[in-house]
C-alpha cells in the first residue's frame, strides 16, 4: 500500500497519466525508475540529468536493446555483456572499444547476423569456427559447392568460398567480388571455362582467358575487350568455330574466319560479307551442309557443283 504522499507511479506510467516535467523534483528519479521498469526502451524519454548507471542497468535488464539509449559514459563491459547475452542485436550499440572477441562470440553464437557488427580484426578464420551456422554451411559447401548460393554474405569467407569452388566451379558466381582472387578464379576456369563470365575484368589476365578459350572457345564471349587479342580470338575459333560471333570486327580476318568455318560451318553467318569468299563458303558447307543458307547468291552455283549436293535456298 502506497503512502499518501508518494504517487503510485507504476499505475500512472501504465495508464500514461503522468507529467514528468511537472512532477516534483524529488520524485522524478522514482518516476524515471517506474518508466524504465515498464519498458526499457523508454530510457530515451528520460532527461539526461536523471539517467544513472543503476537506471541504465534496469533498462537493459528490461530490454537489451535499450543499450542504444544508454549514454556512452555509462556503457561498461559488464553492462554490454548483460545486454548482448540476452539479445545478440544489442552488439550494434556496443562501442567499438568494448567489442572483445568474447563479447562478439556471445552474440554470433546466438545468431550469425551479429557478424555485421563484429570488427574485422576479430573475424579471424578461427573465430568463424565457433559459429555453429558457419560450421554447418562449410560442411554443406564441401559436399556440394552449389550450396554457397544459400549462404549469407556475412558467412562467406575465403575458406568457405574456396571449398565451394573446389567442389563445383560454378559456385564462383556466388562468391562476392571482394573475395575473388586470381588463384580462386583460375581454379574455377580450369574446371569449367564458362565460369570466366564470373571473373571480374580486373582479374582477367591473358593467360586465364587463353586457358578458358582453349578449353571452350565460347568462353570468348566473357573475355573483357582488353583481353580480346587476335591471338586469343584465333585460339577460341580454333576450339569452337561459333566463337566467331564474339570476335571483334577488327580481328575477323580472312584467315581467322576460315579457321572458324572449318571448325563449324554454321560460323559462316558471322563472316563479314566483305570478307566472305568462295573458299569460306565451300569449306563451311563441306563442314556443315546447313551453312549453305549463309552462302551469297554469287557463290551458290559454284558451291553446289563442288559439293555435289542439293541445298534448300
Amino acid at each position: 500500500m502506497h503512502d499518501k504522499t508518494t504517487p503510485d507511479f507504476d499505475v500512472a506510467v501504465q495508464s500514461g497519466l503522468f507529467d514528468f516535467d511537472n512532477t516534483p523534483e524529488e520524485q522524478k528519479p522514482a518516476l524515471a525508475t517506474a518508466i524504465v521498469s515498464q519498458s526499457g526502451l523508454r530510457l530515451q524519454e528520460i532527461p539526461a540529468r536523471y539517467i544513472t548507471p543503476e537506471l541504465c542497468l534496469l533498462a537493459v535488464e528490461n530490454n537489451s536493446l535499450a543499450l542504444a539509449h544508454v549514454p556512452d559514459e555509462f556503457k561498461t563491459s559488464g553492462l554490454c555483456l548483460t545486454a548482448v547475452s540476452r539479445d545478440y542485436r544489442a552488439l550494434e550499440y556496443v562501442p567499438e572499444i568494448l567489442k572483445t572477441e568474447k563479447l562478439c562470440l556471445v552474440a554470433v553464437v546466438q545468431n550469425a547476423k551479429a557478424l555485421a557488427h563484429v570488427p574485422a580484426t576479430i573475424k579471424t578464420p578461427a573465430f568463424y569456427h565457433f559459429i555453429p551456422e558457419y560450421v554447418r554451411c562449410l560442411a554443406d559447401c564441401q559436399k556440394d559447392g552449389r550450396a554457397l548460393a544459400h549462404v549469407s554474405n556475412l558467412l562467406k569467407t575465403p575458406e568457405i568460398c574456396s571449398a565451394s569452388v573446389l567442389q563445383n566451379a560454378m559456385a564462383l558466381q556466388h562468391v562476392p567480388d571482394s573475395l575473388k582472387t586470381t588463384e580462386l578464379c583460375s581454379i574455377a576456369v580450369s574446371q569449367n571455362a564458362s565460369t570466366l563470365q564470373y571473373v571480374p575484368h580486373k582479374l582477367q589476365t591473358h593467360a586465364l582467358c587463353l586457358a578458358a578459350c582453349k578449353k571452350d572457345g565460347l568462353a570468348l564471349a566473357h573475355a573483357s575487350l582488353v583481353q580480346k587479342t587476335e591471338a586469343l580470338c584465333l585460339a577460341a575459333v580454333n576450339q569452337e568455330g561459333m566463337a566467331l560471333e564474339f570476335v571483334p570486327p577488327t580481328f575477323r580476318t580472312p584467315h581467322l574466319c576460315l579457321v572458324a568455318v572449318r571448325n563449324s560451318g554454321e560460323a559462316l553467318r558471322f563472316v563479314p560479307e566483305g570478307t566472305k569468299t568462295f573458299r569460306h563458303c565451300l569449306d563451311a558447307v563441306l563442314q556443315e551442309p546447313s551453312a549453305f543458307r549463309y552462302v551469297p547468291v554469287k557463290y551458290r552455283e559454284r558451291v553446289l557443283r563442288k559439293t555435289g549436293s542439293k541445298h534448300s535456298r
